[in-house]
């Protein structure tokens, strides 16, 4: 499978091959614990400095994310051509703002009697997961998709009816993925399970908005991105809630920053994360710590160094992870 993603992108480029492919995965980015879609992510992140391994790890990451594929169902508000965002729009204008905001979503799903059964995953997390494809659930999940904003369906609208500038449609995803990034950060981190919500919740949100950039970026060359970059961002918050449901939907605590500021700086902790391999070779430590560092790069936050500290703290010990 790598080698046939490897071929397509050495006759065609990597943006033809995502414009082409991308679309048929983007369904089943939860499968496999969102490993895929961060290891393609992570293609994206390195490709400015090292084009060429960058291309590599892109086709792995494509090669993973079929192998991987495993749909959690299909949300509302998908966006199923330029002519339905009109619909959306209208739909939309019905609900409130504070109704369908991701944090009020999961407070809602955190007490909804139909998931109490999943207090643990006993037959291992990913096939615990599964389950919540079964009808009964399918139809319980609906409640808690969210529509993008208003702004996000109405600029993408624009840029398909007037061929206008699609700025303001990336704008409108930057701000959203930034919104998603600190739910993961704020809310998912202060769970205390760290196997999860720390390490793929953070990596694959961070990965998803290396993808986005590089749909919305070939946009003026292949426009469905624009509809396969807003149906991604639905499609991981429907995976996202069914691993928040898998982990027995623990309290949300919603903290903005820990109490006591970090004073160390980034390379020591970069430094503190790599001395660890040759002991604890486990590779989430290391994709976590450099997601936080990254992100820290475009927003400033003491909460980044906190999360790569406690990460380190929960390594694996004895092949199962420290809770």
């Amino acid at each position: 499978m790598k080698k046939f993603y490897d071929e397509q992108i050495q006759n065609e480029g990597v943006d033809s091959v995502m414009a082409q492919y991308f679309p048929k995965l983007v369904e089943g980015i939860g499968g496999e614990v969102f490993h895929g879609i961060i290891e393609l992510g992570y293609g994206f992140e390195i490709q400015s400095d090292n084009e060429s391994l960058a291309q590599k790890i892109i086709s792995t990451g494509l090669a993973y994310s079929a192998y991987g594929y495993y749909s959690y169902g299909k949300p509302l508000w998908l966006i199923h051509s330029p002519s339905s965002l009109s619909q959306l729009l209208a739909q939309e204008s019905t609900k409130s703002s504070t109704e369908f905001s991701p944090t009020h979503l999961l407070d809602t799903l955190r007490v909804d009697p139909i998931f109490n059964e999943f207090q643990e995953h006993k037959d291992g997390f990913q096939v615990t997961m599964n389950r919540l494809v079964q009808p009964k659930y399918q139809s319980q999940l609906s409640l808690y998709d969210f529509p993008l904003p208003r702004q996000l369906y109405t600029s993408l609208e624009q840029f398909y009816l007037n061929k206008e500038n699609f700025g303001h449609f990336r704008n409108e995803l930057e701000n959203l993925m930034s919104t998603f990034m600190l739910i993961t950060e704020e809310i998912f981190h202060y769970t205390n399970r760290y196997a999860f919500f720390m390490v793929h919740a953070i990596t694959s949100m961070r990965a998803l908005k290396m993808i986005i950039r590089n749909l919305v970026g070939s946009m003026d060359r292949f426009p469905e991105n624009g509809i396969v970059a807003g149906n991604a961002l639905l499609y991981y918050w429907r995976s996202l809630i069914c691993a928040y449901i898998t982990q027995g939907r623990p309290p949300l605590i919603k903290k903005s920053e820990p109490e006591i500021a970090c004073k160390r700086d980034w390379d020591e902790i970069v430094q503190e994360a790599f001395e660890r391999v040759p002991q604890y070779p486990d590779e989430h430590v290391l994709k976590c710590v450099f997601v936080c560092r990254e992100e820290d790069k475009e927003v400033k936050r003491d909460l980044h160094k906190e999360i790569s500290q406690n990460v380190m703290k929960v390594i694996k010990y004895e092949n199962e992870w420290i809770f």
